[in-house]
């Protein structure tokens, strides 16, 4: 052998472990990559679940109305003309069933 000739089998061996290191990283590096894309997405689905219950345990209105599964008002809660308070409850059709109404004037305290 003289001196500058190739030894192609070392090359070659040389060529081949460096082909099996590189693709052992480029799967570690899709894994890892994978893996963070999870986390990300986790942290992203706790905070928008997180972010949308609301932060007071009071609701305030003016009107209340509950609604069937059709949307049609069933009950509604609001203050009269009077500045009282009234509650209804209505049928399938709308039409008012019963009316509760605190009247300061006659109220008895219990």
């Amino acid at each position: 052998m003289r001196k500058g000739d190739v030894v192609m089998t070392n090359n070659t061996t040389n060529t081949v472990g460096i082909t099996q290191r590189l693709d052992r990283i480029e799967r570690q590096n899709r894994r890892l990559k994978l893996g963070i894309f999870a986390i990300v997405l986790g942290f992203g689905a706790y905070f928008l679940i997180v972010g949308r219950q609301p932060t007071s345990q009071t609701v305030t209105a003016r009107k209340f109305l509950l609604v069937d599964h059709n949307g049609k008002t069933r009950a509604s809660l609001a203050m009269n003309g009077f500045g009282q308070p009234e509650f209804r409850l209505l049928d399938t059709s709308g039409k008012v069933q019963a009316i509760v109404i605190l009247n300061v004037a006659t109220m008895r305290q219990l």
